[in-house]
């Protein structure tokens, strides 16, 4: 597997592409930082994409992140316990 990190894309964006053992199979690992404005604190957010490419497109974008540190970023996590516990019921 070889990895190769992208510089950033922007103001607080900065992926690493790892390249698979699938050649239509690449993951990349997205860190997002800045200002929160929410919680008016600095903040490191982490999300993985896995990207299916055949004939030069992309045909399958998965992409995964953790829910409780969004909910924490955007100063929602009591919204967010609320709708576990209202699914769970």
């Amino acid at each position: 597997m070889q990895h190769r990190r992208l510089p950033a894309f922007g103001h607080g964006v900065e992926a690493l592409i790892r390249e698979t053992d699938d050649p239509e199979v690449v993951v990349t690992e997205i860190s997002h930082h800045g200002w929160s404005k929410a919680t008016n604190a600095p903040y490191r957010h982490l999300a993985l994409g896995v990207i299916r490419v055949r004939d030069g497109q992309i045909v399958r974008y998965d992409d995964y992140m953790d829910p409780i540190a969004v909910a924490r970023l955007l100063g929602r996590t009591s919204e967010l316990a609320a709708a576990l516990a209202s699914a769970s019921t």
